[in-house]
């Protein structure tokens, strides 16, 4: 295996971009049983592949940068990549994935969701960047409870492609309970 540092761009990671049709993405495979166990996508698993090269990390080509621990892609009708979305590795990541995002595509827009009962707890808070081209949105949902949200992710997807939005994955936080 190829073990290859990725580095962020306007549309995505290395060659993994929004807009590219499949024959154009090397390590690539169907979304599987075994992705299944964990994750819910949606609206099929046919929409969804996993990226299989050996990543070293994600960068911003300033020097920081952070391991994944899953790259996936969905594909729209014409085959062409319309969302992208990225598990970091949380356990090693010793970085502001949220600064070092800022770094790439500037200030972000924020949410904070997930307030429970009484006292409220905050269960994450959503990032939201513009590519500079104001053509790709990155979101990165930066959790505080794992149990309750999921682990963190990174998205992109076209500004301009509402459909995309359907394209999604679910971490299947109910599992621990069975």
């Amino acid at each position: 295996m190829t073990y290859i540092m990725l580095y962020f761009n306007e549309l995505g990671l290395g060659e993994l971009e929004l807009g590219k049709s499949l024959e154009q993405i090397n390590s690539i495979i169907k979304f599987g049983p075994k992705d299944r166990e964990t994750l819910i996508p949606s609206p099929n698993a046919d929409s969804w592949y996993k990226y299989t090269g050996e990543i070293t990390g994600l960068s911003d080509g300033k020097g920081l940068s952070f391991p994944a621990e899953a790259v996936y892609l969905a594909v729209n009708q014409e085959n062409k990549v319309n969302r992208i979305w990225i598990y970091p590795k949380m356990e090693t990541i010793g970085i502001s994935i949220e600064n070092l995002l800022s770094n790439i595509y500037g200030e972000p827009g924020m949410s904070v969701g997930g307030v429970g009962e009484l006292g409220g707890i905050k269960r994450h808070t959503g990032y939201f960047y513009a590519s500079k081209d104001k053509v790709s949105q990155v979101i990165y949902m930066k959790v505080f409870d794992t149990e309750f949200a999921g682990p963190e992710f990174i998205s992109f997807r076209f500004i301009n492609d509402d459909n995309a939005l359907k394209y999604h994955l679910s971490y299947r936080t109910w599992k621990k309970y069975m």
